[in-house]
């Protein structure tokens, strides 16, 4: 019937079980790539289960975004790039929470970038990019262990 709305379900199941695992896996890879990250902030206030939240929750935000909608028209044209937008901002809010100020000065802002880091890889897992979000994972790893390498070459 022209003018009826599709349901959600139905045009993911149309989707093919083949694209089904595709999904599967990214939703797996962003768990994964949020493991890796977590194991190395885990003596933080943010460890493995608060990146791989991150991590899980932006691919699955971005996974709605480009099929939850298929076949649906709001008489609009549709942009599946806002919800990855508003990913942003939102854990820019959570990270604006981990980051307080101490004696010693601020803390929690590498977590913090960190996670909103993580966020943006889920996005990558979402669309798709599933070698350059491992990547860029390994690149996180690599900035957090910086500062102990520093400290080891360079001792104060």
């Amino acid at each position: 019937m022209l003018g009826m709305i599709e349901h959600p379900l139905n045009v993911l199941l149309d989707y093919g079980k083949s694209q089904h695992l595709d999904l599967l896996v990214r939703i797996l890879l962003s768990m994964l790539c949020g493991f890796v990250l977590g194991i190395y902030r885990s003596h933080k206030a943010s460890g493995v289960r608060t990146f791989m939240l991150v991590t899980l929750g932006s691919t699955l935000f971005t996974l709605v975004s480009i099929y939850g909608f298929m076949g649906q028209n709001f008489g609009t044209v549709g942009d599946t790039a806002r919800l990855a937008a508003q990913i942003v901002s939102g854990v820019g809010f959570i990270g604006a929470g981990l980051i307080w100020k101490s004696e010693d000065g601020l803390r929690g802002l590498t977590t913090a970038a960190g996670v909103w880091a993580a966020a943006g890889i889920g996005v990558m897992v979402g669309v798709g990019w599933h070698l350059l979000s491992l990547l860029t994972a390994l690149l996180i790893v690599f900035i957090f262990e910086l500062k102990r390498f520093t400290e080891r070459v360079f001792p104060q």
